[in-house]
């Protein structure tokens, strides 16, 4: 019986090793599954600031885009209202008797 045990402790010792090493392999396949989890996580956040940054650059630039159209509106009401004034019928704008430059808002902006 000795040579029996002897030959179950050593079939042991043999399965415990091998389970060993699969376990080892495991481990390393699961921490190399983990590292590359890591990597892509940490690609993501990348990812993620750097579109947070594309998005602040939009919004400023859609901000100036609104403000440069305000301007343009304000400037076309203005030539607007310069060809309203400019089709409008001319009324005399000086005395027969007396030469004085008429200082009405809207004939001074024939001068300009």
């Amino acid at each position: 019986m000795g040579h029996r045990s002897s030959k179950l402790a050593k079939a042991a010792k043999a399965a415990r090793a091998e389970a060993l090493a699969v376990a080892d392999i495991i481990a390393l396949q699961q921490g190399e599954m983990n590292r590359n989890l890591v990597l892509g996580i940490e690609d993501l956040r990348c990812a993620i600031r750097e579109n947070e940054m594309r998005l602040q650059a939009l919004q400023a630039d859609r901000l100036h885009t609104a403000q440069l159209l305000a301007g343009l509106q304000q400037q076309l009401g203005l030539l607007n209202q310069r060809l309203q004034h400019l089709q409008s019928p001319r009324q005399p704008c000086e005395s027969a008797s007396v030469h004085t430059p008429c200082q009405s808002p809207d004939h001074l902006m024939h001068r300009m």
